[in-house]
């Protein structure tokens, strides 16, 4: 049913299919990339390691939920450009619970998004702690 939807209307123009697109694939590169990182960084000792995985866990992590946002079409989601009042566990819209995916896979994208900011807030308070006050514990 939902991929007859994704076949009966197309809804976005083409620029926006080809620019969703090849932002999926920016994001599906950087996510591999981040595997690699990633995997590269455990293997290594050192007191930073944990930091350092951590930070590309979540870029693999974001990179990741972006590239599935970004690929599958706006029509699989929902059948609708505008967004609309829709209620859940509607017998009428069957097609709400694909919207309420999309949603809580853009929700994810953005609260991972947020966690690389505020890890790096935290790093770089961590750096420059240890750079003015070289004695002081952390």
């Amino acid at each position: 049913r939902a991929l007859g939807l994704v076949t009966s209307q197309v809804p976005e123009t083409t620029f926006e299919f080809y620019s969703d697109a090849a932002l999926g694939v920016a994001f599906l590169a950087t996510a591999i990339i981040a595997a690699k990182r990633m995997s590269y960084s455990r293997s290594q000792g050192g007191a930073e390691t944990t930091v350092v995985t951590a930070f590309y866990s979540l870029i693999l992590l974001t990179a990741t939920l972006r590239t599935i946002w970004l690929i599958v079409p706006s029509t699989f989601w929902s059948p609708y450009y505008t967004p609309h009042a829709v209620m859940a566990f509607d017998p009428d819209h069957p097609e709400w619970f694909l919207k309420f995916l999309e949603v809580l896979l853009v929700g994810a994208g953005s609260l991972c998004l947020f966690s690389i900011f505020i890890l790096i807030l935290v790093y770089w308070a961590d750096i420059l702690k240890k750079y003015f006050y070289p004695g002081a514990r952390r």
